[in-house]
């Protein structure tokens, strides 16, 4: 059994020179993205990576800040495997909201978190979650874990391929588990031509690293949003 993870750092920013412009940013985000927001948004995305929502929790935090978190299993779950769910599958959405006296800098930052053992690749969700939050800076951690359902049918030379990043595939060390070799293959093309995109791949261990930075960022911004996408 494959568990597929997927997190996701959202990071918008605002230009805030006073108080009263970082007040009514933070108060139209918290408003925005509320608790009851970001529960009709998951909701959709469980039907996307065909599961179903097992239970739900959600909390509005004072004076800002929301958090969802649902556990999500596959459509086909049987009694025997519903514990193994519990522990693995889940779909999470948490808020933070920050401001750099220096720059000015408001920030607002969405964590969203998806495992899985199913079918369905959680990175089919980069597009709609973009749609809906178009970040400055964007950063993605996709891994795999677990072992394969069937034994390894890759050779040795395949193997080293795969470890050595060269013309190696995901599906010669795991064969329940689609083919691919970046993360980037996942994202529409329409988004992407509005970020830089930076991909760091260890095929041996199964960790895809990518972050995304907008091109077109307000001069008062630049030079923020350069040291938080330089940050990792």
């Amino acid at each position: 059994m494959i568990t597929k993870s997927l997190n996701v750092n959202l990071i918008k920013l605002c230009y805030a020179p006073d108080s009263t412009t970082r007040r009514k940013w933070f108060q139209y985000l918290n408003e925005t993205f509320s608790a009851e927001r970001f529960e009709a948004i998951l909701a959709p995305f469980a039907k996307e990576i065909e599961v179903e929502i097992l239970s739900k929790s959600k909390k509005n935090f004072a004076p800002l800040g929301s958090s969802v978190s649902l556990l999500i299993g596959e459509k086909t779950v049987h009694l025997a495997r519903q514990l193994y769910h519990l522990d693995k599958s889940h779909m999470g959405v948490h808020t933070y909201y920050s401001f750099d006296d220096k720059s000015k800098a408001a920030s607002f930052r969405i964590d969203f978190e998806v495992a899985t053992c199913g079918e369905t690749n959680p990175l089919v969700l980069v597009n709609p979650l973009l749609k809906i939050i178009p970040a400055e800076v964007v950063f993605l951690d996709f891994k795999l874990r677990g072992f394969a359902d069937e034994p390894r049918k890759a050779s040795n030379e395949a193997s080293n391929e795969a470890g050595n990043g060269v013309g190696g595939s995901l599906e010669k060390s795991f064969p329940s588990f689609p083919s691919f070799s970046s993360a980037r293959g996942f994202f529409a093309e329409e988004i992407l031509l509005g970020y830089e995109w930076v991909e760091t791949k260890m095929h041996q261990q199964k960790i895809y690293f990518g972050k995304l930075r907008k091109k077109e960022i307000p001069a008062s911004l630049k030079s923020k949003v350069n040291e938080i996408f330089a940050s990792f």
